[in-house]
């Protein structure tokens, strides 16, 4: 991760550990933030602290990451957060590229049924709505199914990423992209 003093040259990147030093700060009020490229995959607001050093002053700041229990509650709230499962996040964008909100996406899977010497197939499909911002969150899809995930929103839709083989406790980006039916 790197963290950094906003608006300043200010910054230092993480150790293995998690740890960093920035040195030689001059006296004043900064902000200081974090950036690291799962946050952003994750649609995760980097933390940010505020921060007033006076001459010759040290300061600690930490910074913390939600565990994959509390990710899982914050982007699928009132599901219980089931680890074993998975979750397709993104964001859908209309035609000229703009973050679309009341958009349908759709992720479809089939599960199989061996009874009686036969094979059935059963479709499942689970229907959601962007958000304001143009984020979703697919949540409790099955691990190692294959998941069709698409948007719809009047006559537009997105061409979707074909199929997505997800494991167990993925959470994955699949951003969606609306185009005019052919």
């Amino acid at each position: 991760a790197r963290v950094f003093l906003s608006g300043t040259s200010y910054q230092a990147v993480t150790d293995g550990e998690g740890r960093y030093q920035i040195d030689s700060i001059p006296p004043g009020a900064y902000t200081v933030s974090l950036l690291e490229p799962r946050l952003d995959t994750l649609l995760i607001e980097p933390p940010t602290r505020r921060l007033t050093l006076s001459a010759g002053e040290e300061a600690r700041v930490d910074f913390g990451l939600p565990s994959f229990k509390s990710l899982l509650t914050a982007l699928c709230p009132g599901t219980d957060a089931d680890v074993s499962k998975a979750t397709v996040i993104g964001i859908v964008r209309d035609t000229s590229g703009a973050r679309a909100a009341g958009v349908s996406v759709l992720a479809r899977w089939e599960s199989y049924d061996k009874s009686n010497n036969r094979l059935t197939a059963q479709q499942h499909v689970v229907d959601i709505t962007s958000g304001a911002d143009g984020r979703f969150a697919v949540c409790g899809l099955p691990a190692d199914s294959r998941i069709f995930l698409s948007a719809k929103y009047g006559n537009l839709t997105s061409e979707g990423f074909g199929y997505l083989l997800l494991s167990q406790g993925e959470v994955r980006r699949g951003d969606l992209s609306l185009k005019a039916r052919r």
